[in-house]
């Protein structure tokens, strides 16, 4: 028998998830100073906070699901829906990504998808026809080339090892009390 959430307990977990404030300050700072340093901050951020279970939306067209803010969804692989596109002027594709109900609202005429920042940054990553994503299009625009998604996906991934190796030192400094 498999255990199902609530609606109401999926609401909560998908308000957890988007709690992105760090993630946001972190993009507005790269938009206004755009530096190597602020670079590598913003994706160190969006790295750590993948390890808090943080989220994004993923705006996508679906006849399942009801378009705008309020109606977004958990992704649990069970949904179906095509990723929304931009297209720049160069004919390159990229998804649209929100860190936030109010961010989407930019996008309300689509559905979203709430999914986590690994998983999310996998799928998109993998999409041969997508050139990249676009996070909170109409506020911040920050663009992520395939190579930018990359980069994210490996910080997370050493991310995630620093957590596992602190987890599990040998140094058991309780001796020392």
């Amino acid at each position: 028998m498999s255990e199902s959430i609530s609606q109401e307990e999926q609401k909560e977990y998908i308000e957890y998830m988007l709690h992105n404030e760090k993630i946001e300050k972190s993009l507005i700072n790269w938009k206004q100073n755009q530096n190597s340093d602020t670079l590598a901050k913003m994706l160190e951020i969006i790295a750590a906070e993948s390890e808090e279970c943080a989220g994004l939306i993923l705006s996508v067209n679906s006849d399942t699901i009801p378009t705008g803010a309020d109606n977004i969804v958990l992704f649990t692989g069970t949904e179906r829906g095509d990723i929304h596109r931009l297209i720049d002027k160069a004919g390159k594709s990229y998804a649209m990504v929100f860190t936030s109900k109010e961010r989407f609202q930019e996008c309300n005429d689509t559905s979203g998808f709430v999914m986590f920042i690994d998983d999310l940054f996998h799928l998109l990553a993998e999409k041969g026809e997508l050139d990249g994503m676009v996070i909170n299009i109409g506020q911040e625009d920050i663009a992520f080339n395939k190579y930018m998604m990359k980069v994210v996906i490996w910080l997370i991934g050493q991310v995630k090892e620093k957590n596992f190796d602190h987890t599990n030192s040998d140094d058991d400094s309780s001796d020392l009390l």
